[in-house]
């Protein structure tokens, strides 16, 4: 009987050595899940952090060009309003010029 002692404590100790780790393998799994979750959230912030950067230069874009055009526009019309006649004459002569090329065609 006194081999079966020391047979039934290594055993214990087997099955206690097991069950650390098995809790161990369970912690290692929480935290890679933390970490894992935390990656995502951060990547998600930095994700719409970009977007958000993005659609604000976007904006500044399209409002500068509309600034722009706005101001290619007001030339025009100040150019045809100091040179009607000068401005008839060139439209006339583009609507020729393109009467000519989509008749070749």
């Amino acid at each position: 009987m006194s081999t079966e002692a020391p047979d039934n404590e290594v055993e214990v100790l087997r099955a206690e050595i097991q069950a650390l780790r098995d809790e161990l393998a369970g912690l290692r799994g929480d935290d890679t899940k933390r970490t894992t979750r935390d990656f995502a959230r951060e990547l998600q912030d930095e994700l719409r952090q970009t977007l958000n950067s993005a659609r604000d230069k976007g904006e500044q874009v399209l409002d500068q060009a509309r600034a722009n055009g706005d101001k290619a526009i007001a030339g025009l019309e100040k150019q045809i309003e100091e040179r009607p006649l000068l401005t008839l004459l060139l439209v006339f002569f583009a609507g020729l010029l393109l009467a000519k090329l989509v008749e070749r065609r």
